[in-house]
């Protein structure tokens, strides 16, 4: 189906439907028909006058000008920063991204290239003032959160390590950051099986929720003494594309907080005019969105299973625990995820228990 045909349901929906906020602990959510369609408003005279893009100003502007500006012209932080594989848009106020592109495709996902070798550091383009740093986010019940992930990057460290950029990271829930996120990650990196290229933009959302007196408010915590910005949401848009083909794009905001592993992708869909209002920013300018198509109506927006894709990062812990309090730390994440155990598991704890024992015995 073309995102088009559904642009009238879709805005309807958000307007009646769109949940930002939790009650009770509840999940927030966006259960909504995606949508491409935006307005694009000429600009006025009077606004191209003022942007200096209009009629001759006023024979005396010059000197006017060189008042206003006399100690110089406020200047962004850094707005917009390049990498190897990734390009961001920056809110140095908030000190986290407002966007991330990025490009995958089946070379870029696989390679040599290890996380390991990686580590969170300030982007060193940036300026400190405008910068987390690792202290905001210690013990700050926070995760550090990819937009471009790094396992998009195996092809090359030097484009993994510079995902570990703090102007790459915002705060996210530790829950949402390993599950359903890692989840959405782990689909666009499956669609390179079927398409020759994946776009993918993710970034914060800061959403407003209505409260008892009936008034909307945009309330968020901040972390460490940079006070870092922890979003409400995240929001991921994803275009696909294979030769001799329209793309297929999908838009999701999830609420940046523990997602039931029984939710399915489809329920976090949203239009792109709407996440383009919240950020401000218009996204996919050289796109034909009437032609595109809905990615979730042509393939389907299916997770991995919750258990396929988080039982293995146990394993993984278990097989490096270097202490029995490690080992059983692991071995308690069954539990606390929710993930079912299989024979191998629990043969891999026995194992690594004995192992341990033995070098203790040896010491």
């Amino acid at each position: 189906m073309l995102l088009s045909q559904t642009r009238r349901l879709a805005t309807r929906n958000f307007l009646s439907g769109l949940v930002v906020g939790s009650l009770g602990g509840g999940l927030c959510y966006w259960a909504l028909t995606p949508s491409l369609h935006t307005e694009q408003s000429k600009p006025s005279e009077q606004s191209e006058r003022e942007l200096g893009n209009g009629p001759a100003a006023a024979p005396d502007s010059n000197q006017r000008w060189s008042k206003i500006l006399q100690y110089g012209e406020p200047r962004a932080a850094r707005p917009v920063a390049r990498f190897t594989n990734h390009m961001v848009g920056y809110d140095a106020g908030r000190k986290v991204p407002t966007w991330v592109i990025e490009h995958i495709d089946r070379n870029t996902i696989k390679g040599e290239a290890n996380r390991r070798r990686s580590r969170f550091q300030p982007d060193p383009e940036t300026a400190a003032l405008f910068s987390a740093m690792d202290a905001d986010f210690k013990r700050s019940g926070w995760s550090r959160g990819h937009m471009a992930p790094a396992g998009n990057n195996k092809y090359d460290q030097r484009a993994m390590d510079e995902t570990f950029y703090y102007t790459n990271i915002v705060p996210q829930d530790f829950d949402n950051n390993s599950g359903f996120w890692n989840r959405l990650e782990i689909y666009c990196r499956n669609l390179t099986k079927t398409f020759d290229d994946v776009n993918v933009i993710s970034g914060p959302l800061f959403l407003p929720q209505k409260e008892e007196d009936g008034r909307k408010y945009v309330k968020y915590e901040v972390i460490g003494e940079g006070e870092v910005a922890v979003p409400t949401h995240l929001y991921k848009i994803v275009v696909a594309t294979r030769p001799d083909d329209r793309p297929h794009v999908g838009v999701f905001v999830v609420p940046n907080a523990p997602v039931p592993s029984h939710r399915e992708l489809a329920e976090f869909a949203a239009p792109l005019h709407e996440v383009e209002r919240r950020v401000g920013v218009t996204f996919l300018a050289s796109l034909d969105r009437a032609g595109a198509f809905d990615l979730c109506q042509t393939h389907g927006c299916r997770l991995l299973p919750h258990d396929q894709v988080e039982r293995p990062y146990i394993e993984r812990r278990l097989a490096a625990a270097k202490t029995q309090e490690q080992l059983d730390r692991a071995w308690a994440d069954f539990k606390r995820r929710r993930v079912s155990y299989t024979v191998g598991s629990l043969e891999l704890y026995e194992r690594r228990q004995a192992e341990l024992a033995a070098g203790r015995q040896e010491l």
